[in-house]
This record gives structure tokens, sequence and C-alpha cells, in this order.
């Protein structure tokens, strides 16, 4: 059953919302993932795996690829964790959990950090009213999580003391 919007303003920013959502399929691809941790805890887990893989996987690089090897953000309740895309013949030498990504229907939409979570709840209006899409409700148990990227580079978000982050949200057709 479709919901009715709140109020027209909510519309109007939950119609913008349509014109920036894109579409993407996500192919099957090995990846590695962090442990769940606090991004702003100075010396965790989290900031480990991220060290080894920027010296490892990105050869020092602060502004990774967006393609290739993009590393990606999860959240659950815990926490945050990494999620790094390898090559078949990456040798697992630290050890760090790996798992197969199945892939699948992502609707991927760009929101700044301030915004993010008013700009997460308008998509999901916007989807539950979507005539095509619906969201993918076995996703999680298929290990395809909400992932967000960092698509500000560094240098950037020290100067503006803040990020843009591309959301992805599994879907599937009506």
């Amino acid at each position: 059953m479709k919901k009715d919007y709140p109020t027209m303003e909510q519309k109007l920013t939950v119609e913008s919302i349509e014109k920036e959502v894109r579409i993407v399929k996500l192919p099957r691809m090995r990846m590695i993932r962090s442990p769940i941790g606090n991004p702003e805890e100075p010396n965790g887990k989290l900031q480990e795996f991220y060290k080894w893989a920027l010296c490892e996987l990105f050869n020092n690089e602060e502004e990774y690829p967006y393609g290739g090897g993009t590393p990606l953000f999860s959240v659950d309740n815990n926490g945050f964790q990494f999620l790094v895309k390898v090559n078949d013949d990456f040798v697992n030498t630290p050890g760090w959990e790996e798992f197969n990504f199945t892939g699948g229907l992502y609707a991927v939409f760009s929101a700044w950090m301030p915004e993010m979570l008013t700009k997460y709840e308008q998509f999901n209006i916007w989807l539950e009213n979507s005539s095509i899409y619906k969201a993918d409700k076995d996703a999680e148990k298929e290990g395809r999580l909400v992932m967000s990227h960092i698509v500000t580079p560094p240098a950037l978000q020290e100067k503006l003391q803040n990020e843009q982050h591309d959301i992805f949200v599994p879907i599937q057709l009506k």
C-alpha cells in the first residue's frame, strides 16, 4: 500500500530525490571487509584496516579510485565497516574477513554528511511510492547492505569540513 506524503514541502523534496536517483547493477565480486568499528575512534580496528588498505591496495593514494577497488562503508547497529573489492589472485596475508559479494540492483543517490539521514528518509518515501522499484527485503541475508562511498577528495573535505557520499541501497523490481 502506498503512503501519502506528509507535507507539500516534503513531497517537493522527495520528488527532487527522484531526479537524483541512479539505478546501477553491481557485479559479483570478491571482497574483504574490516572489523566493525567506530570511524571517530583514532586507533581502532577500522582505522588499522583503512591504513593497511591504503598501503597495500591503493599504493598510498589518499584519493583512491571510484571504481575498481572502491572502499565502501556499510552500517549496522554496531558501527561501520569498510568493504573493499580485491582481485581473484589477491592473497589475503593479514587474514581479513573475505566474502563473495553477490552484486545486484542498487539505487544510488548523493548526500552531504549533515543531510544524510534526512535524505535517506526522503529516499525511502520515494521508494515506497515507486511504481517500478521496491526495497529488496532479502538483500541483507545475501550480504547486500546499504553502503556509502565518500566521493569528496580529502583536501576538499578538509577545506569544507564536510564530505559528500554516494549512498547505495539494494532494490528490486516490483
